[in-house]
């Protein structure tokens, strides 16, 4: 029958085709890791980074990729946002070394709002019906 050859060229056909896409999306991927390793080389001379270890590298550069990936969705809606951000020399730490290393001592809870201090300095907490004007005459 006639059916049969078509259907013969038609699976190879789209085999090939999946074959082409697989190869086309492995590719655009190599592109996109091998952009993303020269930047993270390009920042660490920039900021002048060395690791003590390949596994303290790996880690650091992981990280650094989880950072970016923030600037980057960030600044794809900084119109509707207002600002921009960029990397800077903390791209290289995560949110909880930087608070360790340069955050106050209080704690914040974004998800209850509960403010809660490690130490003995007090934190202002606003009543909860504490209202505030739309203008101010500092006059």
């Amino acid at each position: 029958s006639m059916t049969a050859p078509f259907r013969s060229i038609t699976s190879t056909m789209s085999t090939k085709i999946s074959t082409s896409i697989a190869i086309f999306l492995v590719a655009v991927w190599i592109v996109k890791a091998l952009q993303s390793e020269s930047e993270w080389l390009e920042w660490k001379a920039q900021h002048t980074r060395r690791y003590a270890s390949v596994e303290e590298e790996m880690a650091r550069y992981k990280t650094w990729q989880r950072n970016k990936q923030f600037v980057d969705e960030h600044n794809s809606q900084a119109d509707a946002i207002g600002y921009h951000v960029a990397m800077n020399h903390f791209g290289d730490l995560t949110l909880g070394e930087f608070l360790e290393r340069y955050g106050t001592p209080q704690r914040y809870s974004m998800h209850s709002g509960n403010v809660t201090s490690s130490t003995n300095v007090k934190v202002f907490v606003p009543p909860v019906d504490l209202t505030y004007t739309d203008q101010l005459d500092w006059r």
